[in-house]
Formats: structure tokens, C-alpha cells, sequence
């Protein structure tokens, strides 16, 4: 019966280290970020009020300016900085990125069209505890425009001197904090204008190995939205609700194309017609835009689509089936032993008889 006790210890602690197993959890330890950007307000600034952080220039057409902000460096150490000034964008997360994008903008004039080339990338040094005021030369274009050209430029530690960190497990681990500063041109104040959200294509792709639907939306006016809520869903030939996604508070930025994602869960569409309809409201202004489309869906894209969905992961079986049909092992090599032992005991009284 030794052999049996041995075995039955042994499950038992394989048993409970099966129950140890889990997710490891780590806890960003963030530090405070040591360095920040500011803006003078020149005189041409429209919005004066004590708030205001941005540049909200009222410019006139065929002369140039110089604006000026001042970046700190809040550390004992002598820091490294890259000053970026780009155009104002829109993500596909409904958000206005003033840093470098890959959405575009599909009209002029643009803030990149008017910053000097040598002023467009900055590379500063900055000593321990310091401030150093940087200069950005803007031409401004020839004729007056209507709306606005918005655009911003982007403070961040230079990558070329930063070290990468390590965690235990030796994977890198590299964060990039970023201070925008938001720059609003206007050469009037009489002209209003009113943003458009224009469909111009709805197809199936995917997104980070993951199915979508992506339904691209320009804005070709010079003006922004803010406070905008969307509204997207999929139905099929019989009319049914296949999938759906809302988004709330969200910013367009003038003459910007992006894309607004639905995620579909439930995998892949399959091929076929569907009833793409979508709506968005700025609840700011009132204004409501809608859409309502057909998609098909080809053969070659779906079996495109669906190859690369990482979510149609291979068969696994479950830890309670595993441990289960572990249970029923052991129970059965017990039972064995058991019934080995007993017959050797048989044999052995049958030889002395």
C-alpha cells in the first residue's frame, strides 16, 4: 500500500500546483513627467482670455510671424527634446492629433504649408532646470481664407537619447510622454462656416488582427466639430442587427478624412449583402449628418479577413476538463494497483496452500 500512498500524494500536490497557475500583474510606476511647453501670446491673439493656452491668431494674408513658446526642464539632468510642428488631424478614435498622423488632410492651406522648413523638426538641449525660448516662423498665405487652419506643435524627448528600460523578463519598455500646444489661424472673423461629415466608403478589413468594418468620413470644410456623437450598424438582407458601435464626445478637425471603426465581434461577415446605416450629431451645435449604404461582401474578402482574426484561436481545452480526465487517470492507475496488489496477495497464498 506504500505504492498507493506515494501516487495519492503525488496527484494531490500536482493537483494543487495546478491551482497556483494565473496571470502575473505588474504596476506601472509612472513617474512625473519633467518637462513642459508654454506659449507668449502675441498681440494678434484672439481668444485673450486668462485660460487660454493655445495660439488663436488673427492673421493677415502675405506677411509672416514669429511665435514663440517657452519649453522647461523641470530635471537635474540636462535633457533632450525634439519640437515638432504639424497639421491638426483626426483619428480614427474621433480624437484631434496635432502630432505626426497617418490620416491626411484633402485641402489648403494647412499649418505645415505655412511653418519655414528649417522650423518644421526642432532638435533642442536643454540644462538641468532651465527654460529656453523657441522661435516658429509662419508665412502666411497671399489671400484671406475663410474658417480656420488648425494645426499644433509637439514636445517630446529626443528617442536618440533616451535609454530603453528593461523589466525583469529583459523586454524593453519605452514610453514616449508628448505636450501638444493647439495653433488656430483665422485672416477673418465675418466668415462662418459649417462643417460637412461626408461618407465616401464603408469595406471589411482588419485592425489589429482583428475584423472591422471601416466607414471612412471626410470633413472638407475649414472647420472643426466637437462634441460629436456617432451611431453605426449592420444588418443583414432580412433587415436583422448584426453588430453596432456608438462613440461619444468625439473632435473632427477641418479638412480632415479618417475612418470610424466598428469591431465585429461576432467574426468576419460572410459573403453577402448587408445595410450599413450611420448617423452623427455635434452636440455642441445641433447639427446631425446620416448615411445609409449597401456592402457587399466578396468571397475573396471574407476569406481575406477571416485568415487574419486572431480571435479564431485553435481548439483549447479547458483546465477543469484537463484536471478532470487527470482525476479519472489517477483513479484508474489506484484501482490497478489496487487490484495488482490484491492479486499478487491471491497468488502468494495460493503457492503456500
Amino acid at each position: 500500500m506504500k505504492i498507493v500512498k506515494r501516487l495519492t500524494i503525488l496527484a494531490l500536490a500536482f493537483l494543487s500546483v495546478l491551482g497556483t497557475i494565473g496571470d502575473r500583474v505588474f504596476a506601472d510606476d509612472s513617474s512625473q513627467i519633467p518637462f513642459q511647453i508654454t506659449a507668449n501670446i502675441p498681440e494678434n491673439q484672439v481668444d485673450t482670455s486668462k485660460n487660454a493656452s493655445y495660439l488663436d491668431l488673427l492673421v493677415n494674408p502675405g506677411t509672416n510671424q514669429d511665435v514663440t513658446f517657452n519649453v522647461s526642464n523641470s530635471s537635474n539632468t540636462e535633457q533632450h527634446f525634439i519640437l515638432d510642428a504639424s497639421d491638426a488631424t483626426t483619428s480614427n478614435g474621433l480624437s484631434i492629433d496635432y502630432g505626426k498622423a497617418t490620416n491626411k488632410l484633402i485641402k489648403s492651406p494647412r499649418l505645415s504649408e505655412m511653418v519655414s522648413p528649417e522650423d518644421a523638426s526642432k532638435k533642442l538641449t536643454l540644462a538641468p532646470n532651465s527654460t529656453q525660448q523657441v522661435s516658429l516662423k509662419l508665412n502666411y498665405p497671399a489671400t484671406q481664407f475663410d474658417g480656420v487652419v488648425l494645426g499644433g506643435v509637439t514636445l517630446y524627448k529626443d528617442p536618440d537619447y533616451e535609454k530603453t528600460k528593461k523589466s525583469e523578463s529583459q523586454v524593453s519598455i519605452q514610453n514616449i510622454y508628448k505636450y501638444a500646444l493647439a495653433i488656430q489661424l483665422r485672416s477673418n472673423l465675418t466668415s462662418q462656416v459649417k462643417p460637412e461629415f461626408n461618407f465616401i466608403d464603408v469595406k471589411q478589413t482588419v485592425d489589429n488582427s482583428m475584423p472591422v468594418l471601416k466607414t471612412t468620413i471626410q470633413n472638407p470644410k475649414p472647420a472643426y466639430i466637437s462634441q460629436l456623437s456617432t451611431h453605426v450598424s449592420v444588418k443583414n438582407s432580412k433587415g436583422e442587427l448584426l453588430e453596432e458601435s456608438s462613440s461619444n464626445m468625439g473632435q473632427v478637425a477641418p479638412i480632415s478624412e479618417f475612418d470610424i471603426v466598428t469591431s465585429l465581434k461576432k467574426g468576419s461577415l460572410k459573403p453577402g449583402e448587408y445595410d450599413i446605416e450611420g448617423s452623427a450629431k455635434s452636440e455642441r451645435t445641433g447639427d446631425e449628418w446620416h448615411w445609409n449604404k449597401k456592402l457587399v461582401i466578396t468571397d475573396d474578402n471574407y476569406k481575406d479577413t477571416d485568415k487574419q482574426d486572431v480571435t479564431k484561436a485553435p481548439f483549447v481545452m479547458p483546465w477543469g476538463t484537463i484536471i478532470i480526465i487527470l482525476l479519472l487517470l489517477i483513479i484508474l492507475i489506484l484501482f490497478f494497483l489496487l487490484w495488482k496488489r490484491r492479486k499478487d496477495d491471491e497468488d502468494d497464498e495460493e503457492k503456500n496452500d
